[in-house]
Parts: structure tokens; C-alpha cells; sequence
């Protein structure tokens, strides 16, 4: 499926950003290569981490170079090679971080020469200290995944030298509850462009997707939109009209009630409308009846 989906994205003049090495490996690796693991490579909301190879290790590059070989023959090349190593509370024993980005850019160039490194930055992975002064300028793209909601443009000015894509994120952990950032996304797209000539892109960064169209449609319509920010209320007003095929009143209020609740969602918000008011994952039925207005009230 994948190499199909490649495939197409090729025909269509995309270019799909394939995983790069970041010696992230099985947890029985040493015990079939000899090739050390770090023990200690950090925990994920309480689960063990993978095993990863710290990239200071003096045959690291060799055994990258043997990866993207037997990569590029699935999946073919491509000029973008996405790696995350510590994203999300991974670590290295040795704490050269700088050190191991800057061995993982060696790699990939090494096997990719002139190839991009594309990067998350996720407020809970404050990785970029190391990452943005390691890798050479213009070779790293980050991805600010959380721009509609906590961006981190301002921490790191813009990412420069590297470049950066504005993205949102629709939905977390896969939930499809009417939710959405509009006002956020556009006021913080039009903030942050006007302020970082680095931001070369914008994105979404969906854990699922099928999930409130009308946000993607107003994400991928801003950058085409001259500069100029739209009136969101105005906006949603004719994508009513667009998604109906008839200019209707009702129609139109619905949605401007809408944009107001569940689709004016602020920064802190995270999960969706249930989980905002009791708690991640909720049983409903364990809920007492007079409760379920205030889901209601807050949607």
C-alpha cells in the first residue's frame, strides 16, 4: 500500500518524505548484530521506548548507510528523510544531543547527499535547541505540529536558519468530536507568516482524519488568500452556501453557531467537547442525566 502511495504521490509531481535513520531499532538488535543499544532510551506514557543506537557510535553511519540502501529499494528516493529520535521523551545515557544530531544529518547526507531532514516540534519533545544549531542551515524543515493551538514560533525565532510549516492538528488520539481552532488557525497563520520569512509552508497534522471537513478547507484556503486574512464569520458564511449549493438562512445561522461553539475552540484545548468537561475517555452511561446538558451547553 505504501508503495503505492508513493507511487501516485510521484505521478502528481509530489515528493512523499520517507523515514530516515535515527537508529531506532528492535529491542533484540544487539543480541543478533553486536552492535550496541542504548538501555536507557526513555519511557512513553509508561511504556519502554525502542531501542536506538546512539548516533555517536563510530559505526552508526555504516549502519545507516545499509538502511537507506535496502530503503530505497521498497519505497525508491525522495530529496525529504523524516526522523524524530527524542520526540516525546527519548533520551540518549551519553546527553550528546547535539553531538547525535549532528551524527544523524552526517548519515543521512552520507547516503542522500542534498537531501532535507523534515523534524516535529511537539511542546512535550523541547528538542530543538539541539537539533536547529546541528544540522547545517537550510537542511532541516520543522514542522511546528501544534501552530493552531500552542505554537512555538517565538521560542525558537521562526526556526531560522532552518525553514518551518505552519501546521494544525484537527484531532487528537483518533476522537471524532465536532471540534476545530478556526478563528486560532487563521489569526495565528497570518501573525506568524507576517513575522518569520522561515515559514515556507503550512500543514495539518491530523491523528485521524474523516473528522470536521470545514477546518481543512479554511487550512489549505489561507495561503492562497494574498495576504489578506479573512473574516471568519464571513468565511464560513459562504462555505455554507458552497457545501449546500444554496444560499439558505437557517442554513447559515447553524453554522455561524457553530463557528462560535464546538469550531472556536482555544488554545488549551485539546481533546474535544465530552473529554473538556469530564475527563479523558468518558462513560456516558455512568454519567447521571442532569450532567449531560453541560456537554450540551459547552459544545
Amino acid at each position: 500500500l505504501a508503495k503505492s502511495i508513493v507511487d501516485r504521490q510521484r505521478e502528481l509531481g509530489m515528493q512523499p518524505v520517507l523515514p530516515g535513520f535515527s537508529g531506532m531499532v528492535p529491542s533484540n538488535f544487539t543480541q543478533k548484530t553486536n552492535v550496541p543499544t542504548d538501555p536507557n532510551g526513555g519511557n512513553w506514557c509508561g511504556f519502554v521506548r525502542p531501542r536506538i543506537i546512539d548516533p555517536t557510535y563510530s559505526g552508526f553511519a555504516t549502519i545507516a548507510q545499509d538502511y537507506y540502501d535496502c530503503l530505497e529499494d521498497v519505497m525508491g528516493e525522495s530529496q525529504y528523510y523524516s526522523m524524530d529520535p527524542f520526540h516525546e521523551g527519548g533520551s540518549i545515557s551519553s546527553g550528546k544531543y547535539t553531538e547525535a544530531y549532528r551524527a544523524i544529518y552526517d548519515a543521512m547526507e552520507q547516503a542522500k547527499a542534498g537531501s532535507q531532514w523534515v523534524i516535529q516540534q511537539w511542546q512535550w519533545s523541547p528538542t530543538q535547541k539541539y537539533s536547529l544549531p546541528a544540522v547545517p542551515a537550510g537542511r532541516l524543515i520543522v514542522l511546528d505540529l501544534f501552530s493552531d493551538g500552542s505554537p512555538a514560533f517565538d521560542s525558537y525565532k521562526g526556526y531560522a536558519p532552518q525553514d518551518a510549516v505552519f501546521c494544525a492538528i484537527p484531532n487528537f488520539g483518533g476522537r471524532s468530536g465536532l471540534m476545530g481552532r478556526l478563528q486560532n488557525v487563521t489569526d495565528n497563520y497570518f501573525k506568524f507568516k507576517g513575522q518569520y520569512e522561515s515559514i515556507k509552508g503550512i500543514g495539518t497534522a491530523p491523528e485521524a482524519i474523516e473528522q470536521t471537513p470545514v477546518t481543512y478547507d479554511l487550512i489549505y484556503q489561507l495561503p492562497w488568500m494574498n495576504g489578506v486574512k479573512p473574516d471568519v464569520e464571513a468565511w464560513v458564511a459562504n462555505y455554507a452556501v458552497a457545501r449546500y449549493g444554496k444560499d439558505n438562512a437557517i442554513v447559515k445561522e447553524a453554522w455561524n453557531l457553530l463557528r462560535q461553539g464546538p469550531l472556536n475552540y482555544g488554545a488549551d484545548a485539546i481533546q474535544g467537547p465530552v473529554e473538556d468537561v469530564w475527563g479523558a475517555r468518558p462513560n456516558l452511561d455512568a454519567k447521571p442525566a442532569s450532567t449531560w446538558g453541560k456537554t450540551i451547553n459547552h459544545a
